[in-house]
C-alpha cells in the first residue's frame, strides 16, 4: 500500500492557525466534559428549553463546558445549541 502523501513527514497539519485552535478546543472540550462526567451527576432541572425538551443538569453543564473552551480558542465568536436557544 502507497501513502496518500510522497512527503517526508510522518503527519501533516492541513489546517490554518485558526482552524487548528478550534480543533484544540474542542479535544480541551472533551477532556473537560470527560473529567466532569466522570466526577460529576446528572439531575433533571425545572427548567424546559424552547423546544419544551426537559433539560439535564449534566447536558447544561457540558453544553457550558463547550462553549467557553471554544471561547477561550479567541477565533470562535458564535455558536448554536438547543440548551441556550
Amino acid at each position: 500500500m502507497q501513502p496518500l502523501t510522497k512527503s517526508p513527514r510522518k503527519a501533516e497539519v492541513f489546517a490554518d492557525g485558526n482552524l487548528q485552535k478550534v480543533y484544540e478546543g474542542i479535544l480541551q472540550a472533551c477532556v473537560d466534559v470527560a473529567e466532569h462526567m466522570r466526577y460529576h451527576t446528572s439531575n433533571k432541572i425545572i427548567t424546559a428549553n424552547e423546544f419544551g425538551d426537559v433539560q439535564l443538569d449534566m447536558d447544561v453543564q457540558t453544553d457550558s463546558l463547550i462553549f467557553e473552551a471554544l471561547r477561550e480558542t479567541g477565533v470562535v465568536y458564535a455558536g448554536l445549541s438547543e440548551e441556550r436557544p
